[in-house]
């Protein structure tokens, strides 16, 4: 009988510390164990090809969620005509939570991704994709340090 008591007491109160954290988990939002659905477009946005109006190709770029996206990555794919990319990108660190915005660049086919702090409507531009004759290149063009 006493060496039941020895081990039903720390099991017992091993069970009580356990429900108390799994409830206390299970109401927190900002928890990283919750997945988002991978496969939902973020942000997509196509120009039409102008030098190949024969085929009437699109050089297109979309971001979606992938199984990382709690913890700020996304997938791009990127299609000039029927060339296609595929890369991740990986929010700042501290701004895992900011969402990718797509803007059109500069030059021709060329897109920026970028975010908005959370109360800030300004475009923070953070990774840009080209294309050109078939071409697709991709690159982080700033870096970020949120505290």
């Amino acid at each position: 009988m006493r060496s039941m008591k020895r081990f039903a007491i720390p099991i017992y109160i091993s069970l009580i510390i356990y429900s108390a954290c799994q409830s206390k988990q299970a109401s927190n939002p900002g928890n990283n164990t919750l997945k988002m659905e991978a496969g939902i477009v973020i942000a997509a946005d196509t120009t039409d090809i102008t030098e190949d109006k024969l085929n009437n190709h699109l050089f297109s770029v979309t971001v979606f969620t992938n199984d990382s996206s709690i913890n700020g990555s996304y997938d791009i794919e990127t299609a000039w005509g029927y060339n296609t990319a595929y890369t991740s990108i990986r929010m700042p660190y501290g701004g895992e939570h900011f969402k990718p915005i797509i803007r059109k660049g500069d030059s021709p086919y060329t897109y920026v991704i970028g975010f908005n702090y959370d109360d800030d409507t300004t475009f923070r531009e953070y990774y840009e994709i080209n294309g050109n004759k078939g071409q697709i290149k991709a690159r982080y063009t700033r870096s970020y340090t949120i505290e």
